[in-house]
């Protein structure tokens, strides 16, 4: 199944945004676009530069939890008869770069250009304050910190939907390292010349069904549910298969039967100037 969503990052209109009825993504036509979607995974994780970055983030984070021996290295110990302590310097010092991000956070402002602009710099630094308050975004930038001095690389992602009432809400959600994929082409410290980035997780079956609802009309989206939870062969080879992803179950298939849980892959990819999502 597939589903796609126009979102241009520098849109002259709502409708330039969303396409012709805002908020309410299209359903993909084609087929092939569920391809793309597998070949941009398959991209990333059959790319042995992504494979050993992803490593040496999931090292890094065991350095930071205080696992820095060897198995090798811990049965040489045992052998000895010593035990494999750790002075655990490295928690220590990110722990203290931490707090200083944390100490010297800021609320956000807005000036005016001119004088009489004045004014309406304050409507619009409330206006910040208040999404940055109920999107907690300082919770998510300290995530995305914290993962940039661990792993190397912190991910996050800014929805905006239009609500019942024509408002519309904003919602701002923090990855994990390990379940954010990206275009192995790109070079840029920030992603901002990768043509496509996204999320590869585990999630329980009610929760997929949740994702399907919450982007397709209801008399379109129940028949992808009820295909959803009969589908539970796991026939299928799964594409994350690294000792990065094990939340998470130990089989190949895109659908833990047992468990309740399926294999999700939501994605950013550019189309020609725009940006598409797709799950």
């Amino acid at each position: 199944m597939a589903l796609a969503l126009a979102d241009n990052p520098n849109p002259t209109s709502i409708r330039d945004a969303f396409g012709e009825e805002p908020g309410k993504p299209q359903e993909a036509s084609k087929e092939n676009d569920v391809e793309k979607f597998r070949k941009m995974v398959r991209e990333f994780l059959d790319t042995s530069t992504s494979q050993m970055a992803r490593q040496k983030s999931q090292t890094c984070r065991d350095y930071y939890d205080g696992k820095q021996w060897t198995l090798e290295e811990q049965s040489k110990l045992k052998q000895r008869g010593q035990p494999p302590i750790v002075f655990n310097r490295i928690k220590r010092k990110v722990d203290s770069v931490l707090g200083v991000e944390r100490r010297q956070r800021t609320d956000p402002k807005a000036f005016g250009r001119t004088p009489d602009r004045e004014q309406s710099a304050e409507i619009a630094t409330q206006a910040l304050r208040f999404v940055s308050d109920q999107t907690r975004l300082n919770n998510s930038f300290s995530a995305c910190f914290e993962a940039g001095m661990v792993e190397g690389v912190g991910a996050a992602e800014v929805i905006v939907r239009q609500n019942d009432d024509g408002d519309y809400d904003i919602e701002v959600n923090a990855f994990s390292w390990d379940v954010f994929i990206y275009d192995v082409r790109s070079r840029r410290h920030d992603f901002d010349d990768a043509r496509y980035k996204g999320t590869l997780q585990w999630m329980d079956t009610e929760d997929a069904a949740n994702l399907i609802e919450a982007y397709l009309p209801a008399d379109k989206a129940k028949p992808k549910v009820d295909e959803l939870k009969r589908d539970a062969s796991g026939k299928e080879r799964a594409f994350i298969q690294d000792d990065t992803t094990k939340d998470k179950p130990n089989q190949a298939g895109w659908i833990d039967s047992r468990n309740g849980r399926v294999q999700v892959c939501q994605i950013y990819y550019k189309k020609g100037r725009e940006w598409w999502f797709g799950v």
